[in-house]
C-alpha cells in the first residue's frame, strides 16, 4: 500500500511550484510593462495625468482624483502632490466647464482636445483628454500656453488701440500684406470712397480709383511693393 501512495505526492507538489512559477512570470512581465510605461510618461515634452470621476449621490460627477501625474505635471500646473488628491481640494473655485469636459471624454467615450483658460489658476492649457478602462477614467496630456496667450492678446491689443487711433486719424490710412494685398482700409477711406471693408481689401481698393489713374496707379503701386520701398502716388 505505501508503494501505490508514493508517486502521488511528488506530482501533487510538482503541479503547484508550475503554477507559482507562472504567476510569478506573469507578476514580473506586468512589473517590466508598467516601469516601461511610466518611463515613457516621464519621458514626454508635455505633462501626463491618469484621472478617475468622482460621483455623487445622484450618480452626477461632482470631481476628479489624481491617480497618476509625470514631473512635468507639477511644473505646468503649479500642484504639488497631487497623486491621491482632488481636484477641487487642490484648486478651490476651478472652473467647472473643466470638469464638464472630463466627463463627457470619460463617459462619453471619445476624445477631444481643447485651449482654455482657468482665471483661478492663472494659466492657459492646450489639453488632450481621452476616455480610459475602466469606465470613468481620463488620461490628459496637456501643454502650458499661458506666455502664447498673453503674447496673442498683446497682440490683438495692440491692433486694437492701431484701428482706433487710424480710424479717428484725419488722413485715409489703408495696410497691406507682403504680397501687396489690402488688409486694412480706415473709416475715412471708406466715409470718403464709399467703400466698405470688404468691397476694399484685396486689390479691390483700386475700384475707388479714377478710371483714367487706375492702370498707372496699380502698376507703380506693384513695383513699389515688389521693390519693398516707399512710394508717393498723387
Amino acid at each position: 500500500m505505501s508503494s501505490d501512495r508514493v508517486p502521488s505526492a511528488p506530482q501533487s507538489a510538482l503541479e503547484l511550484v508550475t503554477d507559482l512559477r507562472d504567476e510569478a512570470s506573469a507578476d514580473g512581465a506586468l512589473a517590466q510593462n508598467e516601469a516601461w510605461i511610466r518611463s515613457v510618461f516621464a519621458a514626454l515634452d508635455q505633462a501626463f495625468c491618469v484621472c478617475e470621476l468622482v460621483f455623487g449621490p445622484d450618480g452626477e460627477p461632482v470631481d476628479y482624483l489624481f491617480i497618476e501625474t509625470n514631473e512635468l505635471f507639477e511644473q505646468y500646473t503649479g500642484l504639488q502632490d497631487a497623486v491621491g488628491r482632488c481636484a477641487y481640494d487642490l484648486v478651490p473655485g476651478l472652473e467647472p466647464e473643466w470638469l464638464q469636459v472630463y466627463a463627457q471624454a470619460a463617459l462619453g467615450g471619445q476624445a477631444s482636445r481643447v485651449q482654455r483658460g482657468s482665471e483661478v489658476m492663472g494659466r492657459w492649457f492646450d489639453v488632450f483628454v481621452t476616455p480610459l478602462h475602466p469606465r470613468g477614467r481620463f488620461a490628459l496630456l496637456f501643454s502650458d500656453i499661458t506666455e502664447q496667450r498673453v503674447a496673442l492678446q498683446a497682440l490683438h491689443e495692440s491692433e486694437r488701440r492701431f484701428r482706433n487711433m487710424a480710424d479717428n486719424a484725419p488722413v485715409m490710412v489703408w495696410v497691406t500684406e507682403a504680397d501687396g494685398s489690402c488688409s486694412y482700409l480706415s473709416r475715412r477711406w471708406c466715409d470718403f470712397t464709399g467703400q466698405t471693408l470688404p468691397s476694399g481689401l484685396g486689390s479691390l481698393w483700386l475700384d475707388a480709383v479714377h478710371p483714367d489713374d487706375r492702370d498707372r496707379s496699380a502698376a507703380e503701386f506693384a513695383a513699389a511693393t515688389a521693390q519693398r520701398r516707399p512710394f508717393r502716388l498723387d
